[in-house]
């Protein structure tokens, strides 16, 4: 199962405005970010036949921060 929550804005804002009033409420980063995913596999368990994975996520920035996650993700529980 995987978690997602949505939320519809009734009030007519436009989507700059609200991208401005989240960047004053939560911060800006200008900062560019590259990432490139890895997935994985293997001849003794096939992670998309049993609705797996396995990403490891290479995240580099334009000031040269470098930082690496592992991920794995289960199979989907219910609805």
């Amino acid at each position: 199962m995987e978690i997602e929550i949505k939320i519809p804005l009734k009030a007519p804002f436009s989507p700059g405005e609200i991208i401005s009033k989240l960047f004053k409420e939560f911060g800006n980063s200008s900062e560019e970010i590259g990432q490139t995913d890895y997935y994985f596999t293997s001849k003794f368990h096939n992670f998309a036949i049993s609705d797996e994975a396995l990403r490891v996520r290479q995240i580099l920035t334009n000031s040269g921060k470098e930082a690496i996650e592992i991920t794995y993700k289960g199979p989907k529980q219910g609805k």
